[in-house]
Parts: structure tokens; sequence; C-alpha cells
């Protein structure tokens, strides 16, 4: 190990060291070329240390996604409580398009089941808490009060704002994978992808919202 790997180990910044090498890794090769070595290596640190810190590859994938929803979610936190009820369906899309098109392999990673440890309890508080915000980004734009996961999956006054929640998320997860497959390059002309994006979620925004009115 270098002498500059021995001070961020004694700093504490191993991990997040080895965090950024993967994720480098990630971007630039594709999942297929993530390994703990290969982490290990672009990290500047023994073939070790990857294990020490997240036992095996899927330790740290899951790491990983738990990253990426921590980010995703201070985004949706931020919607939720920062923008206006009319506006919220459509910002919600384009920052989830948004982060599924600036990080498409950690995007598509998040939600494989076969390569994250789902009963890692850091990943299930981020992904909760990732979860939990766009429920009430959806709640409050239908004119709703916050609710918790448990509610929703419990209370049988909540099962409109269940299925409110779940043709929301579809429509946009399915969007954030077309776009990052390329499949709307066609449709996105002089505008470009951000542009395109933008406008998308302008128009559907508009159209989520008037098809989940608030409850009279």
């Amino acid at each position: 190990m270098n002498e500059n790997s021995k001070k961020s180990y004694h700093h504490g910044n191993l991990r997040q060291s080895m965090l950024d090498a993967a994720d480098k890794i990630l971007a630039e090769s594709g999942l297929s070329a993530l390994t703990l070595r290969a982490c290990a290596r672009g990290a500047g640190v023994s073939h070790a240390a990857p294990a020490h810190h997240f036992g095996d590859l899927k330790g740290l994938l899951t790491a990983l996604s738990t990253d990426s929803f921590r980010k995703l979610g201070d985004q949706t936190e931020r919607v939720r409580t920062t923008i206006a009820a009319d506006k919220m369906f459509g910002e919600l899309g384009r920052i989830y398009v948004k982060f599924a098109t600036k990080h498409p392999d950690r995007f598509r990673l998040m939600m494989r089941r076969d390569l994250n440890d789902y009963c890692n309890p850091e990943f299930r508080e981020m992904a909760k808490r990732c979860f939990t915000s766009m429920t009430n980004v959806i709640a409050r734009a239908r004119g709703n009060t916050d609710v918790t996961l448990d509610e929703l999956a419990t209370t049988s006054d909540a099962e409109p704002l269940a299925l409110d929640v779940v043709l929301t998320w579809s429509l946009i997860h399915g969007f954030a994978h077309l776009r990052i497959e390329g499949n709307f390059d066609p449709f996105a002309g002089h505008m470009g992808g951000d542009g395109f994006d933008d406008a998308a979620w302008e128009d559907i925004g508009r159209r989520i919202g008037a098809l989940i009115a608030p409850p009279s």
C-alpha cells in the first residue's frame, strides 16, 4: 500500500476511495468489469482491502446501490419539501430520469435483487427513505398528508394512494429505462436529451396531475 493510501486509510477515507474507484469502473466499463481486484487497483490499495470493507462483490455492489438511493432520496426529498403541488409530478419525473441518464449503470444496479443484499440494514434504510419520499411527493401532489410505507401497505384508506404510487412510479421508471437504452433518441430531435426530458416531463407532469386529481 502506498503512502497516499495509508494516509486515506488513517483519515477514514479508504472506503469512500474504493467506492469512487468502483463507480468509475462501472461508468467507464460496465458491471462486468467491476471486481474487487479492479476496485483495489483503481483505489491504489492492496487487493485484500475491498474484501475487508465490503466482504465480497455483492457487498461492494450493495454499498454502491446504498449510495445511489441516498443521492436519489436527497433529490426526491427536495421535490417533496420545496416544489409546488401542481409541479411535483413533473419535477419528480425530471429528477428521476436525470439521475438515470447521469448514472445509467448505477440506476440499473439499484433494482437488481440478485446483485444487492436486501438484508443489509443501511441498504434497506436508504431504499426505504427514497421510496417513502417518492410516495409522499405523490401524496402531497394529490392533496394527502405524508404516510409511511407500512401505512400504505396495511391501511385500507391508503389504497387509492397506493395505486397512484404504483401508476406514477411505473411510468417514471419505465420512461427512465427506455431513455437510457436510447429508445427515445428518434423523438429527441433538435432538443437533445436534456431538452427532450424537460419538455416531456413538463407535459407528462400535467397529464399525471389531471389524471390523479386531489380527492374532493
